[in-house]
């Protein structure tokens, strides 16, 4: 029973970090984000997206407003973490490994939510 609550939590805990770095990437190209594209895009519905989303709010890593949501500047620390993460691991496996890149890029999507700030520097 315990570990089905710890897959649980670990799940939540990588919805939330795919969502704010989804928020982050699409607020790099200049498009706006809504509760619609972060479900559509973790693949949930939208009452999962939206407590989701207010969770992420309580904890100050994002606001919502008229224009959608938006990530606060500690939402922003983390996402910017998370992005170097997978961009590390898809660079190491890519070129010390020699692995091709599309798998690369799966498990760096993986592997970006196992580190630590400290392994990734």
């Amino acid at each position: 029973m315990l570990s089905s609550w710890r897959n649980r939590a670990r799940s939540r805990s990588v919805q939330s970090e795919d969502a704010v770095k989804h928020i982050y990437t699409l607020g790099r190209i200049g498009e706006k984000d809504s509760l619609t594209s972060v479900a559509g895009h973790l693949g949930v519905t939208l009452d999962a997206a939206a407590a989701l989303v207010a969770e992420l709010q309580r904890t100050g890593v994002l606001n919502v407003g008229d224009e959608g949501v938006a990530l606060t500047p500690r939402g922003e620390k983390l996402a910017r973490g998370l992005v170097r993460a997978h961009r590390l691991v898809e660079r190491c496996l890519a070129d010390e490994v020699g692995l091709p890149i599309e798998p690369v890029h799966d498990e760096a999507e993986r592997a970006e939510h196992r580190m630590t700030p400290e392994r990734v520097d």
